[in-house]
């Protein structure tokens, strides 16, 4: 059946003040703060690009979960309001237009340091440490995957310089949720006898990380540019593309997120989802189409047949239905049957989108706006009346004075007639005259020849030719033609009264029969403009067999106007041509390049336009005079007072459902030329051995906050599935939380390994870090590693062997230069 949903407000949670947080964590904080580093508390914060979770490692859940972006006020009000920055909650407590909004990721890696310095104020403010001049906790930071040296020495220059952190511990966050989900699995879980495979999807980039023997295999890791967000811009783009008549409705983008939260999932296999989700969409088609077919005739009439009962019509409406009704419940339990119980609900989605329906007006409304509109009726037709006297006015006013030049005429001042006359705009006497008589007419004064009758008006037909002057002659034929004229528009003007009687008596006596002629007349009218748009459209494309053969006819007219004008010039009979109508010895390749269909379009017009105009001009009279015998006609045609309903706000996803979870596999959709998670996982297991292989694959592990989208870790394990030797084990494991597992797993390293000595062994201590510098960091097994020259004295030993080397190579060239020139 089909599905309809509405989308919900999202619902966000207000993070408690920084005043509730004080009250709240300094009491437990002030004991502690005597004891030693190791044995305090740590901070937590799960910098994500898409949401931060930041808490205390004492607690179950983050204290803290915020959007990770920073906005500030686009207009400036006072330096107050403008020297402000919004983080967090507080970005929901202003208007989205009136904040330009900014994040501090670029992809996954942190970029922009101011933005995180507002976010850090905002985070350890709300965590009960707004009044400390130093943080006196230790702090655990997740980062990306392979995250560059620059950005962690950037970080750790912020935190010690700026907060004085006491220590700081970087740990990557799918690392964290993957040894966390596995202690909690495993009683006789060990850290060096742990492997896997992580795949991680998150807002803005994807990983794929292998894991053997607790160690990150790093030349094997691989990431993927794409995530949650391009998922969320492919789904907007598409929609709006669609439905822009609900474009206001669709560029909120609390509205796209729902609906990709809530309505899309992940193909087990992409093509055959098409191809089901197509020959659903050609059932239902088909079935609206007859239903269309029926209703048609219902209302119009049918042209060959009497009219259907409605008894019949709505049997056949209602087990039309209930063919659909079966065709989904069919295809939705074979669907239940192959896939078990967890089923993804692969059926066509219809969302409903807000909209309110107008009140039905009541007849003292429907009779106060009637009354509205014949007042406003008589307004407008006493303003044109006004215009028209106006007009009417002018054009009197010129009629006279033109007239009035006839004077100058009559005293034989021609020169003087001529230059008034030019003054006005009129060139010559006959321009003169023929301008009188079009003032006349618009007034509807008859002219002096007009008013006499027809005998003095023809008065030279009864005359004979011999006794006329040549003047008198062309005056007569005049007349002659004149008079033919008239009486022809006198009997077209009989023969169409008593064609009007004839109509009317029959649609009298017969109105059944009547109505059923204008419809066979309608119908035949809109067949020929059928006909005619098929052939328009079979024209206008390029490779159909019409328009190639239309152009080559052009062609070939073309060319044998120009050889045959050639061969007149020179005075030779036409050159010999075969049946195509090309000279013998000549090759065909017009309409092979794109300039020659060029040419096709500009001169190729569909030469029926006269036709055109006057079919349509026929249908409008047809409508008219079958709109006032036939109601239901006039309903369906001339009914402007429709109220918008409920389908008129609904939106199908069809494919939109599951082709953005989709460029994870092919990138391609979206324009990348990258590899796609199935390349990925095979340039990853091609290389290794069939043992270390099955070792990984015993625990696949999903993480990342994509990874919601269902059906996406069955996709996984059928795309390793075809990838892999048949037999070998696959085990699918789903984290507990897609997206507070990564917090959970710092605070299960804080409270587990950070005790006592361990503090020191996973974290940048303040000594160390004035030691060691910015660039120093303390490498553990839910760390990244530290990229280029070993830190320490071993980097520099190792800096200078290279340099010893060069050395040596540099002075063994020099020495074969000089043998060379001996």
């Amino acid at each position: 059946m089909k599905k309809i949903f509405e989308i919900k407000p999202i619902e966000y949670k207000h993070s408690p003040s920084v005043k509730d947080a004080s009250d709240r964590f300094i009491p437990h904080l002030r004991p502690l703060k005597s004891k030693p580093l190791a044995d305090r508390p740590c901070i937590i914060i799960d910098n994500g690009s898409y949401e931060c979770r930041a808490g205390w490692s004492f607690e179950e859940t983050p204290f803290l979960k915020f959007r990770n972006m920073v906005a500030k006020p686009k207009t400036q009000v006072n330096k107050a309001i403008d020297a402000m920055h919004l983080v967090g909650d507080e970005l929901n407590e202003f208007d989205a237009g009136k904040l330009a909004k900014r994040s501090m990721f670029d992809k996954n890696i942190v970029y922009h340091y101011q933005s995180l310095e507002h976010m850090l104020d905002y985070t350890f403010g709300h965590l009960g440490l707004a009044g400390e001049s130093q943080i006196d906790y230790p702090l655990l930071m997740t980062e990306a995957m392979c995250n560059p040296n620059h950005c962690r020495q950037n970080m750790s220059e912020l935190l010690f310089e700026c907060y004085r952190v006491s220590a700081v511990s970087y740990s990557v966050d799918s690392l964290l949720s993957f040894y966390y989900n596995q202690s909690k699995r495993n009683e006789n879980f060990s850290v060096p006898n742990t492997s896997g495979l992580i795949v991680s999807s998150s807002h803005q980039v994807s990983h794929i990380i292998p894991i053997l023997d607790g160690q990150v295999a790093l030349e094997s890791t691989r990431r993927l540019a794409l995530g949650g967000s391009h998922h969320l811009e492919l789904l907007n783009k598409s929609l709006n593309l669609k439905y822009a008549q609900h474009k206001n409705t669709l560029q909120n983008p609390d509205a796209i997120q729902y609906i990709m939260e809530n309505h899309t999932y992940c193909a087990t296999n992409y093509r055959e989802q098409t191809l089901y989700l197509e020959g659903l969409f050609n059932e239902e088609r088909a079935y609206q189409l007859e239903e269309e077919r029926k209703k048609r005739e219902a209302l119009y009439g049918n042209a060959n047949a009497e009219y259907g009962s409605k008894e019949e019509e709505k049997k056949s409406t209602i087990s039309g239905r209930k063919i659909v009704t079966a065709v989904y419940k069919g295809r939705t339990q074979r669907q239940n049957e192959l896939e078990g119980e967890d089923v993804v609900d692969r059926e066509d989605h219809i969302i409903q989108l807000p909209w309110q329906q107008e009140p039905i007006p009541t007849d003292d409304e429907i009779r106060r706006r009637h009354e509205m509109r014949k007042e406003q009726g008589q307004k407008l037709k006493e303003i044109m009346q006004r215009k028209r006297e106006e007009k009417k006015r002018k054009m009197e006013d010129e009629l006279a004075d033109l007239q009035s030049l006839e004077a100058y005429r009559e005293q034989n001042q021609v020169s003087v007639f001529n230059e008034e006359i030019q003054n006005r705009g009129v060139k010559n006497f006959e321009e003169y005259k023929k301008k009188i008589r079009l003032l006349q007419i618009k007034l509807g004064i008859k002219s002096a020849e007009e008013k006499k009758p027809d005998e003095e008006k023809y008065n030279l037909l009864e005359i004979a030719d011999e006794f006329l002057s040549p003047e008198e002659l062309k005056r007569k034929r005049i007349q002659k033609m004149q008079k033919t004229a008239a009486m022809l528009r006198e009997e077209r003007k009989q023969v169409q009264k008593i064609e009007r009687d004839k109509i009317e008596e029959f649609k009298q006596s017969d109105p059944d029969s009547y109505l059923r002629q204008l419809y066979a007349k309608r119908k035949e009218i809109m067949d020929r403009i059928a006909e005619r748009q098929r052939r328009k459209e079979e024209f206008s494309k390029r490779g159909s067999k019409a328009a190639q053969r239309r152009l080559q006819m052009m062609a070939e007219i073309g060319l044998g106007a120009e050889n045959e004008g050639i061969q007149k010039k020179r005075g030779r009979p036409p050159a010999a041509q075969d049946q195509g109508g090309m000279q013998q010895g000549e090759d065909d390749d017009f309409g092979a390049a794109d300039e020659d269909w060029d040419v096709y379009r500009g001169i190729a017009k569909d030469g029926f336009s006269d036709e055109e105009e006057d079919d349509q001009q026929g249908l409008n009279e047809l409508e008219e005079q079958i709109a006032e015998i036939d109601p239901k006609f006039a309903n369906l045609i001339y009914n402007t007072s429709k109220q918008p309903t409920a389908e008129d706000y609904q939106i199908r996803l069809w494919s939109d459902r599951y082709r953005g979870s989709e460029i994870l596999f092919q990138p391609s959709i979206v324009g990348m030329e990258n590899a796609g998670l199935s390349e990925i996982l095979e340039n990853i297991l091609s290389p290794v051995s069939q043992a270390i292989r099955e070792k990984i694959l015993r625990c696949v592990f999903i993480t990342g906050g994509h990874t919601k989208v269902p059906g996406f870790d069955k996709r996984i394990k059928q795309e390793l599935t075809m990838i892999n030797r048949a037999g070998t084990p696959i085990n699918i494991v789903k984290c507990f939380d897609e997206q507070l597992d990564a917090w959970k797993g710092g605070a299960w390293l804080a409270n587990n390994f950070f005790s006592s000595k361990g503090l020191n062994e996973y974290s940048i201590s303040k000594a160390k870090y004035e030691e060691c510098g910015h660039h120093y960091l303390k490498e553990h097994f839910c760390s990244n590693f530290f990229y280029g020259p070993k830190q320490g004295g071993a980097g520099v030993m190792q800096l200078s062997k290279v340099v010893s080397l060069l050395q040596d190579k540099v002075q063994q060239s020099e020495g074969q230069l000089k043998r060379v020139k001996v």
